[in-house]
């Protein structure tokens, strides 16, 4: 898959939106049990970033439902 300058730019704001949304209002501010373990102690993940990949996931497929 190939992007030209027009894809690149809407990738670039559709992360942006995802850190404004998601991250920057989550930043410091993790309580207890709000950083959580995937597959080690070495792969953690937050709520923050659940959510984040959540909102940039559909955005994609709804750009590229193939």
């Amino acid at each position: 898959m190939t992007f030209d300058d027009r894809a690149i730019d809407w990738l670039a704001e559709l992360l942006a939106e995802a850190a404004r949304a998601e991250i920057m209002p989550r930043f410091r501010k993790l309580g207890e049990g709000d950083v959580r373990q995937k597959t080690s102690a070495a792969d953690l993940v937050t709520e923050a970033d659940v959510n984040a990949e959540r909102l940039i996931t559909g955005r994609l497929r709804e750009r590229y439902p193939d």
